[in-house]
């Protein structure tokens, strides 16, 4: 009876043992399962997405263009203002579009960014990605730029008495090969991915980027490719776009039909608005 007792527990163990590793074998299976149905869910998502907001607040200084000259009576009417920012807004009413000057680098050992006669357009780009594994952008290069001559016959400079630097990235257009350039004092002047990385995705907030690109003479269009590697070391691209259209960033003519700049240091009954000959040589006639 004992000895019946002791095999029926003994069996019983060994039954009980059998099925808790066959219990926790199922589990471990069922848990690598739905993981790897979670990469592959998670493998579908797009790497990222971007939404670009151009910056259309009033700079400090800047540039207006028109596609068609003043009328002699709309310049009477400029040369009657002496605050600029009631000029900036008179000439926007007109359809005039602002073109801002291009970022100041004190720190720019390889003269990048033109510091005369460039034209910067601004937007700020938002990066987002829903996946639940992290990535990181390692490149963003400039790609498919092209330009052609700027479409504005009217030119008018309200120009700078120093310069400012950003915190972002600067692409000058004329040079897209170099690369995104840090702006901000940090680094100024370097490429942007030698110190720095944008990871996303895996609970990373959105990141967003201060982005300026600058041309010269003309007008450009261009797009962005951006490398990156994900989780799972699989490395791809994505081309980031305006919606369904290129980037837009405007220059001016090197000799505008009408050029006038604001006459920064004029004094009472001096005027405070200057019109550019051919023949002029002040350095604000080369904007």
């Amino acid at each position: 009876m004992a000895l019946s007792l002791i095999l029926f527990i003994g069996a019983a163990v060994v039954g009980y043992a059998i099925g808790y590793v066959g219990d926790s074998q199922t589990q471990q299976d069922r848990t690598a399962n739905e993981k790897r149905a979670e990469e592959v869910e998670d493998r579908k998502e797009e790497p990222f997405t971007a939404t670009v907001e151009y910056d259309d607040s009033p700079p400090e200084v800047w540039k207006i263009v028109l596609d068609r000259t003043l009328t002699e009576a709309e310049q009477k009417r400029l040369s009657a203002f002496r605050v600029s920012e009631e000029a900036r807004k008179y000439l926007t009413s007109l359809g005039g579009r602002t073109i801002r000057y291009t970022s100041l680098l004190n720190s720019d050992p390889m003269d990048l960014v033109p510091q005369a006669g460039g034209n910067s357009t601004v937007f700020k780009m938002n990066l987002f990605s829903k996946r639940d594994t992290q990535l990181s952008i390692t490149d963003l290069k400039a790609v498919d730029v092209s330009c052609r001559e700027p479409t504005a016959k009217a030119v008018i400079v309200f120009p700078p008495q120093g310069g400012a630097a950003y915190e972002g990235i600067l692409y000058n257009l004329a040079k897209p090969d170099l690369g995104p350039i840090i702006t901000d004092e940090k680094y100024q002047g370097e490429h942007y991915f030698s110190r720095r990385k944008i990871n996303l995705g895996g609970g990373e907030s959105p990141g967003g980027l201060r982005v300026e690109a600058v041309t010269q003479r003309q007008s450009c269009t261009w797009e962005l490719e951006a490398h990156y590697r994900d989780a799972y070391q699989n490395f791809g691209t994505v081309r980031l776009r305006h919606g369904d259209k290129p980037f837009y960033a405007e220059g001016i003519p090197a000799r505008p039909q009408q050029l006038w700049y604001m006459n920064i240091g004029a004094q009472a009954g001096e005027d405070m608005w200057l019109s550019c000959g051919d023949d002029t040589e002040d350095p604000f006639c080369q904007s």
